[in-house]
């Protein structure tokens, strides 16, 4: 992770790369976007479980 940031700043502050910079800046916003979708799927199962042994009881 250290590393990706200091490509990102080196291509954004150094290289002035802007589009390389983008680049960077999409992949991690995709990384971010699947991580959230995955504990939102994990929350909702969790919560479903949950109804189903309460209402068992």
């Amino acid at each position: 992770m250290k590393n990706g940031l200091q490509v990102a700043y080196t291509a954004l502050f150094v290289d002035r790369d802007c589009y390389k910079f983008a680049h960077f800046v999409n992949e991690t916003l995709g990384v971010v976007y699947r991580i959230v979708g995955l504990e939102a799927v994990a929350a909702f199962f969790t919560l479903e479980a949950g109804e189903m042994f309460s209402e068992k009881r």
